[in-house]
């Protein structure tokens, strides 16, 4: 009796305490011009798949918009999102792992009808609103604007994915959209659809930005062998590597 109490014990001990197979919300730029290869293709993709294929673990990428993969997240249904910024209200749901990159947001417009504002409240100055990601985070100066803002409904428009940010863009209905500036340069290298897309000099905000693991999905011990593998990554300069290759 003995005997298969101690191999069943001695079975615990060798078996995962956790599973690493993870679901990774990824969304791509409209792909109607471009190859599909593109659409499992970018910056946060590289760093998800450097940081878990260097944790051991199988993954998934998922196409969605940011809101829902927000919601997602918070409910388990999506195991990681990427570029994440730490706020008091995602701590409650999320894991934090990083930060992997510095985020900076900035105003993409067409080249043919570029808006150049010096100030943060220029937003609202503009001829038509602004798009903004549903359930993004644009920093605090940004979000004190939106809130104190009586005609916010009419100087922003939430927008839910990247292609009707393009969609509103193209057609003329909106200013411009709030993006990431490495994502539109990266983008208007790379992807047809942001040939005459130009980049504002002005910072609309900037800070650091990180792995976000969902607390109902992703157990402590998991988190531990996530954080082991990037502290091995971040000594090996891995990290810089794939932003060197965005930002050439």
């Amino acid at each position: 009796m003995k005997t298969v109490f101690f191999a069943f014990i001695l079975y615990l001990l060798t078996v995962p305490i956790f599973a690493c197979e993870l679901t990774v919300r990824y969304e791509h730029y409209s792909p109607k011009k471009v190859s599909d290869k593109m659409q499992w293709y970018g910056m946060d993709v590289d760093f998800a798949k450097v940081l878990l294929d260097k944790a051991g673990c199988k993954y998934r990428f998922v196409d969605m918009a940011w809101g829902r993969a927000l919601d997602l997240l918070e409910k388990g249904q999506v195991d990681m999102m990427l570029g994440v910024s730490d706020t008091q209200r995602r701590k409650q749901f999320a894991h934090f792992i990083g930060p992997h990159r510095q985020e900076t947001i900035v105003l993409a417009t067409l080249a043919s009808e570029a808006f150049f504002i010096e100030k943060l409240d220029e937003l609202k100055k503009l001829p038509k609103p602004i798009a903004i990601q549903r359930g993004a985070y644009y920093g605090d100066d940004f979000e004190a604007l939106f809130e104190s803002d009586p005609y916010s409904d009419i100087h922003f428009v939430s927008i839910p994915n990247n292609d009707v940010k393009l969609y509103l863009l193209r057609n003329k209905r909106i200013s411009g959209f709030l993006e990431e500036k490495s994502n539109i340069l990266y983008q208007s290298k790379h992807n047809p659809e942001f040939k005459d897309i130009v980049v504002n000099p002005f910072v609309i905000h900037t800070n650091p930005v990180y792995f976000a693991l969902s607390q109902k999905t992703v157990n402590e011990a998991l988190v531990e062998k996530l954080e082991a593998a990037f502290i091995s990554l971040q000594k090996e300069q891995a990290f810089e590597a794939i932003l060197k290759k965005y930002q050439d």
